[in-house]
C-alpha cells in the first residue's frame, strides 16, 4: 500500500511540474512576434535610409545581420520584432544603449565605432520604423 500511496504522490507531482512547464511555454510562445512575412522579408533586404550619409552606415554596419531572415537580429521593418526586444530589455531607449555596448551577438557601436549616438539612434529608428 505504502509504494502505491509514494507513487501516486509521484505522479501527481509530476502533473503539476508538467502543468506549469507547459502553461510557461505556452505563455512564451504567445508573447513572441509572428515571424516576418514574405513582404517583411522582402522589405529588409531592399529598404535603405533616405539620407545618403546614414544609408551609407547602415550598408557598412547593419545590413549584414539587420537584412536577413533566421540571423538572430531583427530585421529592418518588422517592429513586432523590435517591440518584443524592446519591451524584454527595458524600452525602446535600451535598444539604443544595446546598440552602443554591445549585447550578445550584436558588436559594441554596432561595428560603426564612428557613428554618434544620434546615429545610432536614427539607424535605430529606420530600422524599427518608428521614432523613439
Amino acid at each position: 500500500m505504502k509504494t502505491s500511496y509514494l507513487f501516486g504522490i509521484g505522479a501527481a507531482a509530476a502533473l503539476v511540474v508538467g502543468s506549469v512547464a507547459w502553461n510557461a511555454l505556452q505563455e512564451n510562445a504567445a508573447s513572441a512576434p509572428a515571424p516576418p512575412t514574405l513582404d517583411q522579408i522582402a522589405f529588409a533586404e531592399t529598404a535603405t535610409p533616405s539620407d545618403a550619409e546614414l544609408a551609407a552606415v547602415y550598408d557598412r554596419s547593419c545590413r549584414a545581420c539587420h537584412a536577413l531572415d533566421g540571423g538572430g537580429a531583427p530585421l529592418t521593418g518588422h517592429a513586432a520584432d523590435w517591440r518584443a526586444r524592446a519591451e524584454e530589455r527595458g524600452g525602446l531607449r535600451a535598444l539604443t544603449v544595446s546598440a552602443i555596448e554591445g549585447y550578445e551577438n550584436m558588436p559594441g557601436m554596432g561595428l560603426c565605432n564612428d557613428c554618434s549616438e544620434g546615429q545610432i539612434v536614427d539607424l535605430i529608428e529606420f530600422m524599427i520604423g518608428e521614432e523613439l
